[in-house]
């Protein structure tokens, strides 16, 4: 494929490279607040958030970084508060979904970076 100027150059290594399942991307379910659930091809970086509740008591959040498509039927066309991402049980054994949070960290003309997050499950013994 001929490439004409950067951004198509760009675009070729996103989509062949980053957003590819061999090398770094996975397919994921993907749940709109309105709209039917299909599955969409993402790259996610994980991480673990500390947020303190009213009382002063931390609670932990698993966030993923999701880079995506900005495409209807590829990807996420237009993120709402309250879509969800359900990771399939070979990358994660926790069905929980994840929960579109607001935030994007990084948008091009082609792509975003949405961050996602859930409660994190904690083990407490009784006192």
């Amino acid at each position: 494929m001929a490439v004409t100027d950067f951004r198509s150059l760009k675009e070729e290594i996103v989509n062949d490279t980053i957003l590819n399942t061999f090398w770094f991307a996975e397919e994921v379910r993907y749940t709109p607040v309105s709209g039917n659930a299909r599955t969409i091809t993402v790259k996610i970086s994980q991480n673990q958030d500390a947020e303190f509740d009213d009382a002063g008591d931390e609670e932990l959040r698993d966030r993923i970084e999701v880079k995506v498509r900005k495409d209807a039927t590829l990807g996420i066309s237009d993120p709402q508060l309250g879509d969800m991402l359900t990771r399939s049980v070979s990358r994660d054994s926790d069905r929980r979904p994840y929960v579109y949070s607001g935030e994007k960290p990084q948008i091009t003309e082609t792509h975003w970076t949405l961050m996602y997050w859930r409660h994190k499950r904690t083990g407490r013994s009784p006192r």
